[in-house]
């Protein structure tokens, strides 16, 4: 049986992406109404996606760099399934391939001070195909899973690169700013979607919206998300400052 992803989809079928009773939940931290978002929870254990992508190494179980992260595959329950990675290349003098992506399930990745160490050497490489039918857990995919044409089963998954830079919506449809980052804790599970604000927004500066279930609504499809407030909602909700995340002084260039 073929498993993909929704973001594979474009290569398989034609039209929007197959998405059906795809609201967006996420568990715990953010069940609080306006204000309700715990940010001293989420500054001390909250961590940036733009910046894991920006600044995060790869490393091997020998304990060298191999590669960087290039993409985060999210399911729409708010967890990580996958780390796409490039290894290889300028990495890796003693390994005779050129840059190469791999697909690693998040239940195989460890953080480290150093990075974000995987299971993967020269050897191994091949049992990590960016498209891999394995590249989540049995019990993701018993529940994640639709299946859209005969022998053939789509993850309802997305890229965290198909989240950030989207337009940021109200539940009027009025936009207010764009996805700038997204906030999730090192167990993989999405916290926050953080938004700034237009010039001429109501909301006053950079913003951690709550990821939970009913709020948000996302299709990759598409340039934007509902934040699933009401502007009388949206700001009431305090600032929030990227550059006080634990994690910035823990992920290193």
């Amino acid at each position: 049986m073929k498993i993909i992803t929704t973001y594979e989809m474009p290569a398989i079928l034609s039209g929007a992406m197959i998405l059906a009773s795809s609201s967006l939940a996420g568990p715990v931290w953010a069940q609080q109404g306006p204000k309700g978002l715990n940010h001293e929870r989420l500054y001390a254990e909250g961590v940036s996606a733009a910046r894991v992508l920006e600044a995060t190494r790869v490393i091997g179980p020998e304990g060298d760099v191999i590669g960087d992260v290039a993409n985060l595959v999210m399911s729409f329950e708010g967890e990580i399934l996958s780390v796409i990675a490039s290894v290889g290349g300028r990495w890796n003098i003693n390994w005779d391939i050129g840059e190469t992506f791999v697909n690693v399930p998040w239940e195989e990745v460890t953080w480290t001070d150093a990075g974000l160490e995987i299971p993967l050497e020269i050897q191994s490489v091949d049992a990590y195909p960016l498209v891999a039918d394995n590249a989540v857990s049995a019990r993701q995919a018993g529940a994640d899973m639709t299946q859209v044409a005969e022998d053939v089963n789509v993850l309802r998954a997305f890229k965290v690169t198909e989240l950030i830079g989207d337009y940021a919506r109200l539940q009027s449809n009025d936009y207010v700013g764009y996805v700038s980052d997204i906030l999730f804790d090192r167990s993989g599970n999405l916290r926050a979607v953080y938004v700034v604000p237009d010039p001429d927004s109501p909301i006053t500066g950079g913003t951690a919206y709550p990821f939970v279930q009913g709020a948000g609504t996302f299709d990759p499809s598409t340039s934007y998300y509902d934040i699933g407030f009401t502007e009388n909602e949206a700001v009431l909700f305090d600032q929030f400052d990227l550059q006080q995340l634990e994690s910035e002084r823990q992920i290193s260039p």
